[in-house]
């Protein structure tokens, strides 16, 4: 295993494995209701539609295999719990092309090559290719990888076009960044915290050109931790531009010593579901 892909010691955020579940679904979601998916994800919530349904099964297929590893009768209990029947003798390719030293990234690649280029999961083959690269990942404690929805369709392309490992793990390296970050602890502080230093600091954001801040995410709907972004939303008294948003993200960012995730209230994401529901006005 290269230096560029660490391991994790103790401190791990589980949020990781939710954001590469959710983001491994074959059906593209556009309801935005991540909150209730985490839910369910931490087994606070019945699933009740089909993004819920996917995510509880898909994280009962991960855990499966980081606890067991990948082999034949793993991968068909994988099967068993998407509900999708297979054939044995396909599985046993795939097992046998992945090999007995299943470890690490060279071991995940391994992984997700056998099943990409043995499509035996049916719709879910692209899924389970990105659940079993990240079981091996993490059973040998290293950090999984978040591909995103936008990505997926490219990197199959690139692996069933003949892509070679080698060129694969180099495409990798910038993505594990992304998750060295989620997995990177901010300074202690709490929203009430937050809150006081935004506060002192509004005619500092006003000289940017802020008149209304919200708070969202995290910060409002309980789930603030040691790995959160701080997510806000702004109003800008001269209209949205880009040069002011990244302003605004990095002004925030240091004042809070954390990631902040900025915002514009012009921009369509902020009327999703989530972030319409969990939403509070600071100014």
């Amino acid at each position: 295993m290269t230096n560029d892909f660490i391991r994790f010691d103790k401190d791990y955020n589980g949020k990781i494995d939710f954001r590469f579940l959710k983001q491994s679904n074959p059906k593209s979601s556009k309801d935005f209701l991540l909150f209730d998916q985490y839910q369910v994800f931490l087994g606070k919530k019945e699933a009740e539609n089909d993004s819920e349904i996917y995510i509880s099964r898909a994280k009962k297929a991960f855990e499966n295999l980081v606890e067991k590893g990948i082999n034949k009768d793993t991968l068909m209990e994988c099967a068993d719990i998407f509900k999708i029947s297979v054939i044995a003798d396909r599985i046993g390719k795939i097992v046998s092309e992945i090999g007995d030293d299943c470890k690490g990234i060279k071991g995940a690649i391994d992984a997700f090559y056998a099943i990409s280029l043995n499509p035996s999961f049916g719709p879910y083959t692209n899924s389970m290719a990105i659940i079993a690269f990240n079981a091996t990942m993490k059973r040998d404690s290293v950090l999984p990888i978040i591909f995103y929805r936008f990505e997926k369709g490219y990197l199959f392309d690139l692996v069933r076009g003949g892509l070679s490992k080698d060129s694969f793990e180099d495409l990798l390296k910038g993505k594990y960044q992304v998750s060295v970050r989620y997995n990177t602890k901010h300074t202690p502080i709490t929203k009430e915290q937050i809150k006081e230093k935004l506060l002192n600091a509004k005619a500092d954001l006003a000289n940017i050109g802020i008149v209304h801040l919200d708070l969202t995410g995290s910060l409002v709907n309980g789930t603030f931790g040691d790995y959160s972004d701080a997510d806000v939303i702004v109003d800008f008294k001269d209209g949205f531009s880009i040069k002011k948003l990244k302003e605004a993200k990095s002004f925030i960012g240091k004042l809070l010593g954390l990631r902040a995730d900025v915002i514009s209230f012009t921009d369509r994401f902020a009327q999703t579901p989530d972030l319409i529901r969990f939403r509070e006005r600071l100014f």
